[in-house]
């Protein structure tokens, strides 16, 4: 972006038969192009996991931002532009907050109080809690047990 190169054109025919140059033009490279985007602030960047789903939260602020594209890739990979896409480009606002949906977000569990967040449809068994989000297993006598 920036240099300055010269063109020149030639025809060429079936039999390679070359015909006379064109004049020299040149040619700013990027000179009319718009200007990238900056990078998403990662701090407005906010990722929920659900189930089936995960929720992505983004405040875009460049006034030349778009649209965004979301990639998948596995932990450690390196991004492939072409394979790692998920769906079409989002377009966004700047200035307001874009949700983008990856997975299907219509999924319910039909565990009652699968979070164990009360315990109030569980029927603890012997030696077993519920508290705080947690089902906890004691045993008795504690282990390791001896022969």
């Amino acid at each position: 972006r920036g240099d300055l190169i010269e063109l020149q054109a030639v025809a060429v025919a079936f039999d390679a038969t070359e015909g006379a140059s064109t004049s020299v033009v040149t040619h700013t490279v990027g000179a009319d192009a718009t200007a990238l985007p900056a990078v998403l602030d990662e701090q407005t960047v906010t990722v929920t996991g659900g189930l089936g789903h995960a929720r992505i939260a983004l405040a875009v602020t460049d006034a030349g931002t778009a649209a965004v594209q979301l990639y998948r890739v596995a932990s450690g990979d390196t991004v492939d532009p072409d394979t790692d896409d998920v769906g079409a480009p989002v377009a966004v606002t700047p200035g307001l907050t874009t949700t983008v949906i990856d997975g299907d977000a219509t999924r319910v569990t039909l565990v009652a109080d699968g979070d164990f967040g009360s315990g109030a449809a569980w029927t603890p068994g012997a030696n077993w809690a519920i508290a705080a989000g947690q089902a906890q297993h004691t045993e008795d006598p504690p282990w390791p047990r001896t022969a």
